[in-house]
Order: structure tokens, then sequence, then C-alpha cells
């Protein structure tokens, strides 16, 4: 896979242009929620403001998703689902990535 690394407002993001898909690793240790981060990198790949965005509970819990996710989980489980016109897929290990919805 090649790519790059680019600052897209306040998130660092590889992106693979064979995918045409961006990833970020979300930092379980860290005090930002895996929501807080998804909103924060669907922002900076379509350029919307979080707030001019569809509310994120709208699509899913994001308890739920917190718990489902958690790194005391299964390092296996991985989600996908359409959030703002993009495909967005997280892994229990923290690998977020977000490309076009097809």
């Amino acid at each position: 896979m090649s790519t790059h690394t680019d600052r897209l407002g306040d998130v660092d993001l590889d992106y693979d242009p064979a995918t045409d898909a961006y990833h970020v690793q979300c930092d379980w240790e860290d005090s930002t929620s895996l929501c807080s981060t998804l909103v924060r990198t669907v922002s900076a790949v379509t350029g919307q403001a979080p707030t001019a965005m569809t509310p994120l509970y709208s699509v899913f819990d994001p308890d739920a998703l917190e718990s489902l996710l958690a790194p005391t989980r299964d390092r296996d489980v991985e989600l996908s689902f359409t959030f703002e016109g993009c495909r967005i897929t997280i892994a229990g290990s923290g690998d977020v990535v977000v490309g076009p919805d097809e």
C-alpha cells in the first residue's frame, strides 16, 4: 500500500490512492472517544463542519459501538457502515478506514 500522511483539520490521516481511502488509528488509551474520532475524521475527509453533519447517533448507538469495539473485546471484530457519503470500516484493533460509499 502506497500511502502518504495528510493533516486535514485536526486529524492526521494516511491516504491510500489505490483504494481512495483514508486511514486513522483510534488510540484506545487516549481520552478521545471512538465516536469523536469518527466525526473528526469524516469532517476532515468531506470538508464539512461536524455541526453540519447528520448526528452520528442517528446512524447507530454510540455507546453500543464503543462497547462492541472496546479494546477488551475480540480484536477480530470489524464493523462497516455508511455515514455522510462515506463508507466507514472500524476494526477492533482501532484501525478506521474512511472511503467513498460505493
